[in-house]
């Protein structure tokens, strides 16, 4: 094999992961056929009759149990794709979809849109279903650090006989919290509720359990009951929400909570909102209890990108008015609010990551009166949430803002480089040796299927190069594919991770012109996947009105030659 390749190319993607292994899973119709996915009818019938006449078995009698195999999958590609609803299903979920519910839903709708709709009803409902006959446990510790002497050290008496001298700055932990809770289902429409917390302040200790049961009524409106206390007494509550038409919704909240010595404290909630459109919410909520009684208003924008909330809180004696905002951008949040009221005013800005598929990782700084500077660090890990609020400064320090803000995210880049990059790129190499393992005995059958195909492909291939040679057209030379090195020595090149793929491509030249339509190449008649995980790229050397070309192309691309080559050989 005489490599001369002049450009050059990773075997990974742009964050040097290894590409998805999903090339030997079930067969791609659309590249059976060399067809693009918004091709018509009589795109795929005239692509169906063209590889007929290469696979029929009847043209392939001393191996006709290679080309019946070959027939049957390009007639499967056409029987599916030239039916609206059975390609509609393919389309949405792939040829499971065809094997079980698929056929239910041609039975019962007719057009692809309603088809797609119906699948994607039964598929939310069928997780909805999994979901509830798993527990759904929730957790969060919170853990409050008062590290204040760092910029603002205590002042003390030499003549103190409890003062120690100490040049480590004084932290200390000030209090914690441990919510538990989950959500077991007894039955399709009853759920129960049991939560529990614990929580301590400056040496002093409380928590409480709860109970509960939940009840959907229907798919818009429920109602929940709990029972619970602490070392105070019991405390019981209800809980309600509808929704009434396509826009309103109103729940409610009644509490009585037992504060010892005979005290009973009862209060209640109520919210009415309106779904202003498919972004906005607007609510109203009224809380009263005791001696107090609030009046509170809410708007709500979210687009997915951008978020946006707006608050006021009129009550007696607190006042305060609230701008939450949030913008995602792939897998970071940023947050930016402002509270200002009767008690002061304060901002908070800070900064979401997702660091794997189930871990985030999060800082916020909350700056102004009387809260001071804190920093408020969190970590969440599936439905576990672990909170770290460290009060920095009592007062608005400068030093303690710059270094708030800095901290975390000097932190967060140097743990990302010692830890975090080294331990994915060590576990995605370890998933992609386990997969190639899997794949293995797969790949061997794929192979065997594209040399048989290759064979059957013979005579055709022969009569269709003969036919461009004699009218100067479209000649491939040579063409390989797989895990190509562009620029390295043929002593680089790891022939087994690279295939020669000239007889295929050849056949799909019509005309004088090779289309190739977007996607991997991998389920291209002919064409197997010689490297599993890995980029890979086709080379194609080609002969035009007798000049020879060389053009390189990636996997996924489109190719539609003859064109201006990269380079005239």
């Amino acid at each position: 094999m005489n490599h001369n390749f002049n450009d050059t190319t990773e075997d990974e993607d742009e964050e040097g992961l290894p590409i998805p292994l999903e090339s030997l899973d079930e067969d791609n119709l659309y590249a059976c056929l060399n067809i693009s996915k918004t091709a018509t009818v009589d795109e795929i019938t005239a692509a169906y009759r063209r590889f007929s006449r290469i696979y029929h078995p009847d043209k392939h009698l001393a191996d006709k149990e290679s080309a019946e195999n070959l027939f049957s999958r390009i007639k499967k590609a056409y029987e599916v794709l030239s039916d609206p609803s059975q390609r509609a299903i393919y389309d949405t979920i792939g040829l499971q979809g065809l094997e079980t519910q698929g056929h239910e839903l041609i039975e019962r709708y007719q057009t692809p849109e309603e088809i797609r709709e119906a699948y994607e009803r039964l598929n939310r409902a069928k997780e909805e279903r999994e979901m509830e006959r798993k527990t759904n446990p929730k957790g969060s510790v919170t853990v409050n650090i008062n590290a204040t002497e760092i910029f603002n050290p205590y002042a003390t008496d030499d003549d103190d006989p409890y003062y120690v001298d100490a040049t480590v700055p004084y932290i200390e932990l000030t209090g914690f919290r441990f919510n538990q809770s989950i959500e077991a289902p007894l039955t399709p429409k009853e759920t129960l509720l049991m939560s529990g917390s614990v929580n301590s302040q400056n040496g002093r200790g409380s928590g409480n359990i709860s109970c509960g049961i939940r009840r959907m009524f229907s798919n818009k409106a429920w109602g929940e009951l709990e029972f619970g206390g602490s070392t105070s007494g019991l405390d019981f509550g209800l809980k309600g929400f509808s929704q009434f038409g396509r826009r309103f919704f109103a729940n409610f909240n009644l509490l009585c909570q037992n504060h010892g010595d005979g005290l009973v404290s009862p209060g209640a909630v109520f919210s009415i909102g309106n779904q202003l459109d498919a972004h906005s919410v607007g609510t109203l909520t009224w809380k009263v209890g005791g001696s107090s009684s609030d009046l509170v208003g809410g708007f709500i924008r979210d687009n997915g990108t951008n978020r946006i909330g707006l608050t006021l809180h009129l009550g007696v004696p607190n006042i305060y008015g609230m701008i939450q905002t949030s913008h995602k951008r792939e897998d970071t949040k940023y947050r930016l609010n402002f509270k200002g009221g009767t008690f002061g005013a304060f901002i908070e800005y800070g900064i979401e990551k997702k660091v794997s598929q189930y871990s985030t990782v999060g800082a916020l700084m909350i700056v102004g009166v009387p809260h001071g500077v804190v920093l408020r660090l969190k970590i969440m890990r599936a439905n576990q949430t672990y909170i770290f609020p460290i009060q920095l400064a009592e007062e608005l320090i400068p030093s303690a803002i710059v270094y708030g803000t800095l901290a975390p995210i000097i932190a967060y880049l140097t743990i990302k480089k010692l830890f975090i990059e080294p331990y994915e790129r060590e576990r995605a190499k370890e998933e992609k040796e386990k997969k190639q393992m899997t794949y293995k005995t797969k790949m061997a059958e794929k192979r065997g299927e594209a040399e048989s195909a290759v064979h059957l492909m013979r005579n055709t291939y022969e009569r269709i190069r003969s036919e461009e040679e004699n009218r100067d057209g479209l000649v491939i030379e040579t063409a390989l594919y797989g895990r190509i090195l562009i620029g390295s020595e043929e002593s680089d090149q790891n022939e087994e991770e690279i295939i020669t793929v000239t007889v295929p491509l050849q056949c799909l030249v019509r005309d004088s012109k090779l289309i190739v339509h977007k996607g991997t190449k991998v389920h291209l008649p002919g064409f197997y996947d010689p490297a599993p995980g890995e980029l890979k790229t086709l080379l194609i050397r080609y002969r035009f009105k007798t000049i020879l070309h060389e053009v390189v192309v990636q996997d996924e691309d489109e190719i539609r030659i003859p064109k201006i080559s990269k380079e005239s050989l």
